[in-house]
């Protein structure tokens, strides 16, 4: 199970909701049928209108305002992550989130997150109470061995 994102509020009187993702491939997730796992029982969807970060959505079981405002800053989950949709040197963030960083085969962090920007994503690294941004370009982050949890990255004076 890997988070998707979390229901934000209700939106108008019939069970629309506002959905927070910074997931990947947010059209192939958010089709009609797919089924989330909640604290508070399974949401299947009906509908979605994407956002940039945010989506509204509506579930089958969600009919009115008052059943959607049960799931506020509830978390949806999904029960795998689809490999398939991945290119040879596509990553899932949630595959990196947590992966060790490595500089000269020394450990100099954790990647905290991952920052979608137009140009490219960046990794927020950090370690012992900071953290710094590496840019997700083959410049910076030269190999990515999900299966190991590593991540080996060459940075330039001033980036740490």
């Amino acid at each position: 199970m890997y988070k998707f994102g979390t229901i934000l509020k209700p939106v108008g009187l019939k069970g629309e909701v506002k959905v927070f993702s910074d997931s990947d491939f947010l059209i192939e997730r958010l089709t009609k049928g797919q089924v989330f796992k909640t604290s508070k029982g399974d949401l299947t969807l009906t509908s979605a209108s994407l956002g940039s970060n945010v989506h509204r959505v509506k579930f089958v079981e969600l009919k009115s305002i008052e059943e959607a405002e049960k799931f506020r800053q509830v978390d949806l989950m999904l029960d795998e992550l689809n490999t398939s949709l991945l290119e040879d040197d596509e990553f899932f963030v949630a595959d990196l989130v947590g992966c060790d960083v490595y500089e000269n085969n020394q450990l100099i962090g954790q990647v905290l997150e991952v920052i979608d920007y137009v140009a490219h994503p960046v990794l927020r690294i950090g370690n012992e109470g900071y953290s710094f941004m590496v840019p997700f370009i083959t410049q910076f982050v030269p190999q990515v061995k999900i299966e190991s949890n590593r991540i080996d990255v060459e940075l330039i004076e001033g980036m740490r």
